[in-house]
């Protein structure tokens, strides 16, 4: 292996190990924490995923969530450049996947966005 070839890795190895100091002071920042017991309970689920397809046939309570998340993605993010993730957290059973569902659903947003994912 010539030097030249070990300088190279070497530097990426450097960027790697800086970009992994910059993710655990993200870390520190926003105050995140890892559930592992949490994390190995779900490892251990079969058939625990969701897709696009609201189940429920009638959904109570989430109307003005949804159109709050619709008009900031049709309105505000469809115009930055910067926004890459749009977060709805909270306890299980809150109806969050529900609420995911309705916006991916949701005729403005596929207007809006060529793709969705």
């Amino acid at each position: 292996m010539s030097t030249l070839h070990r300088r190279k890795i070497a530097k990426r190895m450097k960027e790697v190990g800086d970009k992994l100091d910059e993710i655990a002071n993200e870390h520190s920042k926003f105050h995140l924490r890892e559930l592992v017991g949490y994390r190995r309970q779900i490892q251990g689920k079969e058939g625990c995923q969701t897709g696009s397809i609201v189940t429920q046939p009638q959904v109570y309570g989430r109307e003005e969530d949804k159109e709050r998340i619709v008009n900031f993605l049709v309105n505000d993010a469809n115009n930055c450049k910067d926004i890459s993730v749009y977060p709805i957290i909270g306890m299980g059973g809150i109806g969050k996947t529900i609420l995911a569902q309705l916006i991916f659903n949701d005729g403005r947003v596929g207007e809006n966005f060529e793709l969705k994912l």
